[in-house]
């Protein structure tokens, strides 16, 4: 049990605390773990949302579809990715997306209203947990904010090159991968992958990528 605490320490949302010091903070926050198995849900769209979730293993899609069946993928949440917080903290009431496992996950529950309203030992630890949350909510908004500067460019194309520059500027290198497949990267474009494995072509031919599957380089003709 105390190797876990300290694996827990390691993550964002808990630095600066101790492994002894999340032993007492957890009870305290009503801390409940969630296995699933691969395809499974770990969070249902229609859900109360009373609690932040953070990944402790595996990896899960966050995806929304529209009354006509269509698939969007929001984001992928790693160990140490929170889920559902941005929507208990404005206080949504049930949960608009869907978290899909893609590997087995467990995932870490914390009751939202008792992160914010501090226990009445008023403990420095729990005051570093908001400090840490707040760190992580201005994350995910940079991310919400590069997918929609991806998503609003006018054309398929733009579309394309924006989401592989954002990529490359992350991983500061050139070749780079990427963790999507081509219907997940289709997902997140909100295109059809067809039309998305015909950019990608067209693109390779006039020597502005390069790529084989999940590999990408950008080339000089990439660049305006």
């Amino acid at each position: 049990m105390q190797q876990q605490y300290e694996y827990m320490a390691a993550m964002p949302l808990f630095a600066h605390i101790q492994a002894d010091e999340l032993e007492k903070l957890l009870p305290c926050l009503g801390a409940q773990t969630k296995n699933v198995a691969k395809g499974g849900i770990v969070l249902l769209a229609g859900d109360p949302v009373e609690n932040v979730g953070l990944i402790l293993s595996g990896t899960a899609q966050i995806v929304r579809e529209d009354e006509a069946g269509n698939r969007n993928m929001l984001g992928r949440v790693e160990p140490g990715d929170l889920f559902a917080e941005m929507f208990a903290c404005i206080g949504v009431a049930y949960a608009p997306v869907t978290v899909v496992a893609e590997t087995d996950v467990s995932a870490l529950f914390l009751n939202f209203r008792r992160i914010i309203h501090s226990c009445t030992s008023a403990c420095a630890f729990h005051s570093r947990l908001v400090e840490n949350m707040l760190r992580l909510f201005a994350k995910k908004t940079l991310a919400l904010n590069e997918k929609l500067d991806c998503v609003g460019r006018r054309t398929l194309h733009e579309k394309v090159h924006a989401f592989l520059t954002i990529q490359r500027e992350q991983q500061q290198c050139n070749p780079f991968s990427i963790a999507y497949s081509r219907a997940e990267m289709a997902d997140y474009l909100c295109v059809d992958r067809s039309a998305l494995s015909a950019m990608l072509s067209r693109m390779k031919q006039n020597g502005e990528i390069d790529y084989q599957k999940n590999h990408f380089t950008l080339l000089p003709d990439f660049y305006p």
